[in-house]
């Protein structure tokens, strides 16, 4: 596994350790079929060669990849469902 995508699965796993109720609001950790859809994009981004995303969570469950470039951005979200 390249170095790069090493370093988002870590990050991908300490998030997906948020406990109940992470944000102060009742959300839920995150959910598996979240995070291995976010992991299969991962490597077909590797593969792709495309620019490193940010992750944070969302609540319900979800996560959200981010990208900025300059005055570009752009918001994936990963429903709980994946």
């Amino acid at each position: 596994m390249p170095q790069r995508l090493r370093r988002l699965v870590d990050e991908l796993d300490e998030l997906a350790g948020l406990p109940e109720n992470w944000d102060g609001h009742g959300s839920p950790p995150i959910r598996a079929t979240a995070k291995e859809t976010v992991f299969k994009l991962l490597e077909l981004l590797d593969q792709l060669d495309m620019p490193v995303p940010h992750f944070a969570p969302v609540s319900g469950g979800g996560l959200q990849l981010e990208w900025q470039q300059g005055k570009r951005e752009l918001e994936l979200e990963i429903f709980p469902q994946g």
